[in-house]
C-alpha cells in the first residue's frame, strides 16, 4: 500500500490519462468523417483483441498476430453490413453474451470457479465483446453525428468517475470482493445517481423529446448497470489469466480493455434502449 503520496500521484496520472483520451476522442468525432471515426475505433478495437488473445489464453505472438487478423477482417465486415436493421441485430447477441458473462462473474463471486477453459469460446467471446460495441459508435456517429457518440461516451466516463471518486471515499460494502475487491455498493449508488442525472440534462444531445426525458434517464440507469456487469467481466478473466491489469498501455489505467470493458457492455444496451425510445415517440 502507497502512502497518500503516491495515492495522490496514481489519481493525478489517471485523471491526465483520462483527460488526454477525451480530448483525443472529442477531436476525432467532431472532425472526422465516419469512415475515418471508424478506422481510429477499429485500430482500438484491435488493440484490445490483442490484449483479449492473452487473456483468453494464446501464446505465441504469431498466434495472437492471428486472431488480430481476423478480427480486423470482421471489423471490415460489420463496418460494410452497418444499418439500422443490422445495428440492432449486432447488439441483440452482445446482451445474450453480457447476461451469460454476469451468470460467470456471480459463480466466481459465490463459490471460486472461474469461466470454463478452451479457446473454442473465450476468442469468439472476445468478438462479441468488442465488435458490437464498435458497431454501436459507427452506428450513432453515422446517424446522431458526435453528439450521439458523446450522448454515450460521456454518460460512462460520468458514471464511472462518480463509482470511482465516491467509493475511494465512502465505499464500505464490497460489491464483488472475490472478483473485484476495489469495487463498492456504494460506488454503484454514486455512478446510478450522477448517470441518471446526467442524462436528464443530456438528453437533447440525442434529439430525446421533453416528454421522454425521465424515460431517457431511466434507459441510462439500465445501461450504467450493465456496464458494470463489463468491468466485473474483464476483472473475472484477468483474475482467471493472473493479471492485474490487460496491458499497460495507459498509464494510471493499465490496458485499453480496462479504459473501454464498461463501454463495451454499455453500448450495445443503449443502442437498443435508444432504438426503443426513439419508436415511442
Amino acid at each position: 500500500m502507497g502512502g497518500p503520496g503516491t495515492r495522490y500521484a496514481e489519481l493525478v496520472t489517471r485523471v491526465l490519462t483520462a483527460a488526454v483520451l477525451m480530448a483525443a476522442s472529442a477531436a476525432a468525432l467532431m472532425l472526422c468523417p465516419t469512415s475515418l471515426v471508424a478506422a481510429l475505433f477499429g485500430a482500438v478495437v484491435l488493440l484490445g483483441a490483442w490484449e483479449w488473445s492473452a487473456l483468453a489464453g494464446v501464446t505465441g505472438s504469431v498466434a495472437r498476430a492471428g486472431y488480430l487478423a481476423i478480427t480486423a477482417v470482421l471489423l471490415a465486415a460489420v463496418y460494410a453490413w452497418i444499418g439500422a436493421g443490422a445495428a440492432v441485430l449486432i447488439a441483440l447477441p452482445a446482451l445474450a453474451w453480457w447476461a451469460l458473462a454476469a451468470c460467470l462473474a456471480l459463480r466466481y463471486q459465490l463459490s471460486g470457479r472461474p469461466p470454463p477453459r478452451g479457446l473454442w469460446w473465450r476468442l469468439p467471446a472476445g468478438w462479441v465483446i468488442m465488435l458490437p460495441a464498435w458497431a454501436t459508435l459507427i452506428f450513432l456517429h453515422r446517424t446522431h453525428g458526435p453528439a450521439g457518440v458523446f450522448a454515450l461516451l460521456a454518460l460512462i466516463w460520468v458514471a464511472d468517475s462518480a463509482a470511482y471518486l465516491f467509493g475511494r471515499r465512502y465505499g464500505r460494502r464490497r460489491l464483488a470482493s472475490r472478483v473485484s475487491p476495489g469495487k463498492s455498493w456504494e460506488g454503484l449508488v454514486a455512478a446510478v445517481v450522477a448517470a441518471a442525472l446526467f442524462a436528464a440534462w443530456s438528453a437533447a444531445w440525442v434529439a430525446v423529446p421533453a416528454g421522454l426525458r425521465w424515460h431517457y434517464a431511466l434507459l441510462a440507469v439500465g445501461v450504467v448497470l450493465v456496464s458494470v456487469v463489463g468491468d466485473l467481466t474483464e476483472s473475472l478473466f484477468k483474475r482467471a489469466a493472473g493479471l492485474k491489469d490487460s496491458g499497460s498501455l495507459l498509464p494510471g489505467h493499465g490496458g485499453v480493455l480496462d479504459r473501454v470493458d464498461s463501454l463495451t457492455a454499455a453500448a450495445p444496451a443503449f443502442l437498443l434502449g435508444l432504438h426503443w425510445l426513439e419508436g415511442s415517440a
